[in-house]
């Protein structure tokens, strides 16, 4: 159990937190976890892109300012997994960009392996390079875009394909 807290991060769809701590001393907070200092948390800040939020009550935060400090709480261990459960849901468009912007500079500099939750069909096309299409627990499909879309125009047109329902 503790070789898996060590290697896997995790940012939950909805994230609680202690609302009277400031975005530095939440990431301290778990940053002590595994006895990390003051420079991963600066490493993380800057990461997600909350270099102006730094001395800002947690409670004080929006809805995209708050996923990032999620998933910037999920990375604070360097996982070699991060598990990403709907890390968009609720968000407005440019939010929603910005953690698209996270994930994609995470791809590119880092050796960390995202399992990404999603409905948003876009968001699978945008950011994985493989895609598990699953249904009431089952899977329907699996493969690389270029591979599901030989089967339809978009992801949105396949899962209804294969589901006979819309996505909600």
């Amino acid at each position: 159990q503790d070789e898996l807290h060590r290697i896997i991060g995790l940012s939950l769809q909805e994230t609680r937190f202690i609302d009277k701590l400031r975005v530095t001393e939440t990431l301290r907070l778990f940053a002590s976890f595994f006895n990390l200092g003051k420079e991963r948390v600066n490493e993380i800040i800057e990461i997600v892109g909350l270099e102006e939020k730094r001395k800002s009550y947690v409670v004080n935060l929006s809805g995209g300012q708050r996923q990032r400090l999620a998933i910037g709480i999920a990375l604070i261990n360097t996982p070699s997994i991060l598990l990403l459960d709907e890390p968009t849901t609720g968000l407005d468009p440019n939010a929603r960009r910005e953690i698209w912007d996270i994930l994609h500079k995470l791809k590119k500099v880092s050796e960390t392996s995202m399992i990404l939750t999603t409905h948003y069909m876009e968001e699978a096309e945008n950011l994985c390079n493989y895609i598990v299409i699953m249904h009431n627990g089952v899977i329907l499909r699996e493969g690389t875009l270029d591979t599901l879309l030989n089967e339809a125009r978009n992801l949105d047109e396949l899962f209804v394909s294969l589901t006979g329902r819309r996505i909600n």
